[in-house]
């Protein structure tokens, strides 16, 4: 049901993301590793904070931000990783 919702939404969703935000899912989530080693991989606010240069306070505001604009939670995108990664590619 979700991955049905994801697909059909993807072109609405394209332009509502900020870089930032998408830059932050992407690092927070490992969305750019290869499928094997993302089963749980996660990053930390604190390390993606220093990559970006942000406190963990103010990366956390932005991943929820994204993940409202977006319409998932944390779970869903640690569970349909695949089909997160490609609509933040997507927008």
């Amino acid at each position: 049901e979700f991955l049905v919702w994801l697909k059909s939404n993807a072109e609405d969703k394209k332009m509502i993301l900020t870089e930032k935000e998408r830059k932050v899912l992407r690092l927070r989530y490992a969305l750019d590793l290869p499928t094997k080693t993302q089963t749980t991989a996660k990053e930390t606010l604190e390390t993606v904070g220093a990559e970006i240069g942000l406190s963990h306070t103010r990366i956390q505001k932005i991943e929820d931000s994204a993940l409202i604009k977006l319409g998932i939670s944390k779970s869903q995108v640690l569970y349909q990783r695949n089909e997160v990664r490609k609509l933040i590619e997507n927008i």
